[in-house]
C-alpha cells in the first residue's frame, strides 16, 4: 500500500531527527500531483475509497479532500482524510504521497525550542485560521497545527461564522490573545448558529477594554467574570446577526485549557467511533445537551472532565478500544 509505505518513510525520518508525536493525532495525509489530469485521475481513485468533502480554488488551482470509508491504520494512527492539491501553475510537482500533517496540543514555540537542532519551516506561522509548522525533509515533510483539516473545512463552509471572522477581522485583531475556535462548529454538530473562541490574556483589563469597544453595541452583549476549571475567565456573548457568539479569556494558555483538550478528544471520538456514535450525539445535542454532557452521556463517563483528560493521552487505537468498551457496557 503506497500510503502505508511513506508513513513508514516518514516514521524513519522522524526517528532519524530524534522527532516524537506520541499520541497526537495524524489527521491527514497530502498526495501529489504532477498535472491537471493527474489530479482528476486521482481524485477518481479516491472516490471509490471515500466521500469528497469539499473542492475549493486555492493559490489559482483546485484542491479536493476525501473522507475515507475505511481509515488507513498505521501503528496506532488512524487516518482518514486524504488531501489532494492540483499543482501550482509553472512549478514542477512530484506525484505522490508528500506530507502528514498532525494536530497538537502546545505553542509553537514549545516544539522549536524542544528541537532546537531542526531549521523549522515557519512561513505558515503568518496564517490566522490554522497556522502551521512544518519540517521539510526534501521529498516529503510534517507540518504541526492545532486544528484538524476536517475542523477548518466545517468553520470555512459555515456562513455565518466565515461573515463573522472576516467582517470584524476578529483572528487579526485580537491575534495577541491568541484566539482558537473550539465548540459545535468545527465539530459538525451545531444545532443552532454559534461560534465558541478561547482566548489567553495576562491583563483582564486590557482584553476586557478591546473586546468592549469592539462588540458591546452588539444585541445580548454580557460580559462576566466567573471561575471554570479552577480558572478565572472572562466571558463574553453577544449575537452577531444571528450567530451567537461566545468568547472566553483566561490566563492559561489556550492549548493546554480543558476546553482544548476536551475538545480534541471529542473531535478525535466522532472520527474513531464512526456515524452511529455521531448519530446519537447529534441526538442528543437536539435533546438541548451541551457538547461535554453529550458525548458524557453516550459514553456514560462518571467523572467527565477527569476522564477526557485521560482520553486525550490514548493513541487513536486506544482511544477507539476504550470507546468500544465503554458502548459495549451500555
Amino acid at each position: 500500500d503506497p500510503a502505508l509505505k511513506f508513513l513508514n518513510k516518514i516514521t524513519l525520518l522522524l526517528k532519524e531527527a530524534a522527532i516524537d508525536i506520541g499520541n497526537w493525532e495524524i489527521d491527514h495525509l497530502c498526495f501529489r500531483t504532477d498535472s491537471l489530469n493527474h489530479y482528476k485521475e486521482t481524485k477518481t481513485l479516491f472516490s471509490n475509497r471515500g466521500a469528497l468533502l469539499i473542492e475549493s480554488e486555492v493559490g489559482g488551482r483546485p484542491i479536493s479532500t476525501f473522507k475515507l470509508f475505511e481509515p488507513i491504520v498505521f501503528e496506532n494512527y488512524f487516518i482518514d482524510l486524504i488531501e489532494i492539491p492540483a499543482p501550482k501553475a509553472n512549478r514542477v510537482s512530484q506525484r505522490g504521497f508528500e506530507h502528514i500533517e498532525v494536530v497538537i496540543d502546545c505553542p509553537f514555540d514549545q516544539i522549536v525550542n524542544s528541537y532546537s537542532e531542526i531549521d523549522f519551516t515557519t512561513k505558515g506561522l503568518s496564517k490566522l485560521l490554522n497556522p502551521e509548522l512544518e519540517v521539510d525533509f526534501g521529498d516529503c515533510a510534517i507540518k504541526f497545527h492545532h486544528r484538524s483539516l476536517e475542523h477548518i473545512i466545517n468553520i470555512e463552509e459555515n456562513l455565518m461564522v466565515t461573515h463573522f471572522l472576516e467582517q470584524t477581522n476578529f483572528l487579526q485583531k485580537f491575534r495577541e490573545f491568541t484566539p482558537l475556535i473550539t465548540g459545535s462548529c468545527p465539530l459538525g454538530i451545531s444545532t443552532e448558529p454559534s461560534l465558541d473562541i478561547i482566548l489567553c490574556c495576562s491583563s483582564f483589563e486590557n482584553y476586557n477594554k478591546d473586546i468592549t469597544n469592539q462588540f458591546s453595541d452588539f444585541p445580548h452583549f454580557k460580559n462576566i467574570r466567573k471561575t471554570q476549571h479552577k480558572l478565572e475567565v472572562q466571558i463574553t456573548s453577544f449575537d452577531y446577526n444571528g450567530l451567537k457568539v461566545q468568547l472566553s479569556c483566561s490566563s492559561q494558555d489556550v492549548f493546554s485549557h480543558p476546553t482544548n483538550i476536551e475538545f480534541l478528544t471529542q473531535g478525535r471520538l466522532l472520527k474513531l467511533v464512526g456515524n452511529e456514535f455521531r448519530g446519537l450525539i447529534s441526538q442528543l445535542k437536539e435533546e438541548g445537551f451541551a457538547n461535554k454532557e453529550a458525548f458524557s452521556k453516550a459514553l456514560r463517563l462518571p467523572k467527565p472532565e477527569q476522564d477526557f483528560l485521560a482520553f486525550s493521552n490514548l493513541s487513536d487505537r486506544e482511544l477507539f478500544q476504550k470507546s468500544q468498551s465503554l458502548r459495549s457496557k451500555q
